[in-house]
């Protein structure tokens, strides 16, 4: 019994498959003939550079694939020079067949022979259709609409609100930004070095960041950024992450080394914090058992691996912590309540400041509350301020590459271009108050300047 010949390397990579003569065929099959290899049935030009013939079931057709330059056209290749001239796979022609001469007709001279064309310039002949895939397979896909400009502010507001009042916060001034600016730093500087001075430690990183949108939620004063009216005093933000870093700031150490300094470390650091402190005699106790203990342990182990150190850190700070919080818990109520005291009294320096200013061009305060008499649901409105804004000193603007840069009295801030223009969109659109941008730069510096 006769077996299936091996694919060929083009049958394997194609599909193509030898179908015995007289066998039925399905639809759109190519026709079977008997005769040659049809994915040879080419001229030889074409086979030597690389020409296949396939067919596809997709399309009921032939088509042909070149194998060395993974082209693959409908319709059946042409020479581009009659010397089987192929720049792609024959650059200098040495694959083209030699042209036939009759033994009995002498050479011609070499001067009367034609030059071949050079390889730099080879003949341009229309080249035939190249094959893809029919249009019901990949239907071309709908235009997408494109919005004009990086930001498209046209686009009405679907959010329904309630009617409410003008604010009575005093519209912004470069002055007061400045002072408020000023003490908002003086104010982050007493907080690291009171954490250095009582507690001998560094401030934990953005801390003061933190505590500043953490009491904001709770905060019914009237600055924008510091806190003046909140209840508790205390943050309980601020007192964990200072809590945390007491005695000493630990972090996870590389290697064994570091895991057996940073144990060291952390017991010298609980034996002098609870001998310094009003501990009572029990804590004490109990903190130098378990510091002599860990004293102990690493001078009698040399050789302890990396996780024995972690394992031996983590039960001596299981064991002193509590006692350790205990003794420093009215010493760090006092850092969050005295930095809480200073807004407050930062707070009413910026408001003294900011009216003296506003009642020099002729504004006055209002003390008694607005009401909406019958409000209603409304779409969403941009905030309006019940007090006037007077005429804001004049800001210079400058351009840095891909930056804008606001300047006020020697006091720079930058901000990317394109959110500037942004800004500008929006105030074009929701700043009814100023129609000729008379006070867009002051304000975009004091927003800058508040929150960066």
């Amino acid at each position: 019994m006769l077996s299936k010949p091996a694919a060929s390397w083009e049958e394997q990579k194609f599909g193509v498959e030898n179908v015995p003569v007289g066998q039925a065929t399905p639809f759109l099959s190519p026709p079977q003939t008997v005769g040659p290899d049809p994915v040879h049935d080419l001229p030889a030009e074409l086979l030597q550079i690389g020409w296949r013939r396939f067919w596809s079931k997709r399309e009921g057709r032939p088509y042909f694939f070149n194998k060395l330059t993974n082209e693959s056209l409908w319709e059946m290749p042409r020479l581009s020079t009659p010397t089987q001239y192929d720049p792609l796979t024959d650059p200098l022609g040495i694959q083209g067949p030699p042209t036939p001469v009759d033994p009995g007709t002498p050479p011609a001279p070499s001067h009367l022979l034609p030059s071949p064309p050079p390889a730099s310039s080879p003949v341009l002949l229309p080249r035939p259709d190249k094959r893809r895939a029919s249009d019901d397979a990949n239907p071309a896909a709908a235009k997408k609409f494109v919005l004009s400009g990086p930001f498209d502010l046209e686009v009405p507001t679907n959010v329904v609100i309630w009617e409410r009042s003008p604010t009575l916060m005093p519209p912004p001034h470069p002055d007061v930004e400045n002072l408020r600016s000023t003490l908002t730093t003086r104010l982050r500087t007493n907080y690291h070095e009171m954490c250095h001075s009582r507690e001998g430690i560094e401030c934990p990183k953005e801390s003061f960041i933190r505590w500043l949108m953490e009491r904001k939620v709770v905060d019914k004063g009237h600055d924008p950024l510091l806190p003046s009216v909140c209840h508790p005093e205390v943050s309980q933000c601020m007192y964990r992450e200072i809590m945390n870093d007491i005695p000493i700031k630990l972090v996870r150490p590389k290697f064994a080394g570091d895991a057996r300094k940073q144990l060291s470390k952390y017991a010298e650091a609980a034996k002098k914090m609870i001998e310094s402190r009003n501990a009572s005699p029990e804590s004490r106790k109990i903190v130098k058992w378990n510091v002599e203990d860990a004293f102990h342990w690493l001078r009698k182990t040399l050789n302890a691996t990396y996780d024995d150190h972690l394992e031996r850190l983590a039960h001596l700070k299981k064991q002193c912590q509590p006692h350790l919080i205990q003794a420093a818990r009215s010493s760090v109520e006092g850092i969050c309540a005295k930095i809480f005291h200073m807004s407050v009294d930062n707070v009413k320096k910026i408001r003294e400041k900011h009216w003296s200013i506003l009642n020099q061009h002729g504004i006055e305060e209002i003390t008694s509350p607005l009401h909406v008499t019958n409000p209603k649901k409304v779409f969403c409105y941009p905030v309006q301020f019940a007090i006037s804004s007077p005429r804001l000193p004049a800001v210079d603007v400058l351009t840095d590459k891909d930056s804008t840069l606001l300047r006020y009295k020697g006091e720079v801030v930058r901000i990317n271009t394109l959110y500037f223009q942004k800004l500008e969109q929006l105030y074009r659109w929701n700043c009814t108050d100023d129609r000729k941008f008379e006070n867009f730069l002051p304000r975009v510096w004091c927003m800058v300047k508040r929150y960066q």
